[in-house]
């Protein structure tokens, strides 16, 4: 969900290189990215509206409490933020302080991130019955990628070029990157810890609970690959053509 705009006409200094690269501007999305965005910004919203239901039996008491209930709402109330403040982004017609709102939406999403890797970080103790070497590790896993969102937050710069938009700086882009790859990297790592634990324990079951987890694993797994990687792919292309 990363909101720079098209690149800013080509003069002498852009040509050669700004002497300070923290000023200097990455070719931004097109439109196509901007009328995507908005495609899946409105699916993910009347998914968000269409499942309420789930979380209105948590505060009715229809459904056994569980803690973990708070992580799960929190992505998604993070998500459906995030989607907001970049359709912002988006949509400006008139000049924005690019800063605040492009900082606002790494908060709501990277949020959202920790969040989901948050939940599969628990699937992974709850296989591994609290395993202390599986659990040091997949926690070591999970803070890493935390430091790193972090890190995206703390370095966005975002500036408002006329006749284009709010763009982001040459280091914001590169820190997306990171981002994107660490996301990815975590959720793999996390979902294999997870899918070795329900194969280990679930030898003796083949056919039961663990068979029917198993499957749902390499299910998640399929989609977080497929939901990611591309994702990976355009900004390696983007950062470095």
């Amino acid at each position: 969900m990363f909101t720079s705009v098209d690149r800013p006409p080509t003069t002498p200094s852009t040509a050669r290189g700004s002497s300070n690269p923290s000023k200097q501007h990455v070719p931004g999305t097109n439109r196509l990215y901007a009328k995507t965005a908005h495609a899946t910004g409105g699916l993910y919203i009347w998914e968000f509206l269409s499942t309420l239901d789930f979380e209105w039996e948590f505060a009715m008491g229809r459904r056994r409490y569980r803690w973990s209930i708070w992580v799960y709402s929190v992505g998604r109330l993070t998500t459906l933020l995030a989607i907001a403040t970049n359709f912002i982004l988006l949509d400006a017609q008139s000049q924005v302080n690019c800063q605040f709102w492009y900082t606002g939406t790494l908060v709501f999403m990277h949020v959202s991130f920790a969040c989901a890797s948050a939940l599969v970080l628990l699937r992974v103790l709850a296989v591994w019955l609290w395993n202390r070497p599986v659990a040091v590790a997949s926690i070591v896993i999970w803070m890493t990628n935390v430091g790193v969102l972090l890190h995206g937050i703390v370095t966005a710069r975002s500036s408002w070029i006329s006749g284009s938009g709010c763009s982001l700086h040459v280091g914001s882009q590169l820190a997306g990157r990171e981002v994107i790859n660490s996301v990815l990297a975590t959720d793999i790592a996390l979902l294999t810890l997870k899918l070795s634990g329900l194969w280990y324990f679930g030898r003796t079951h083949p056919h039961g609970v663990w068979s029917l987890l198993l499957r749902q694993g390499l299910i998640w797994l399929f989609f977080a690959t497929l939901t990611e990687v591309p994702a990976v792919v355009r900004l390696e292309l983007y950062v470095t053509l």
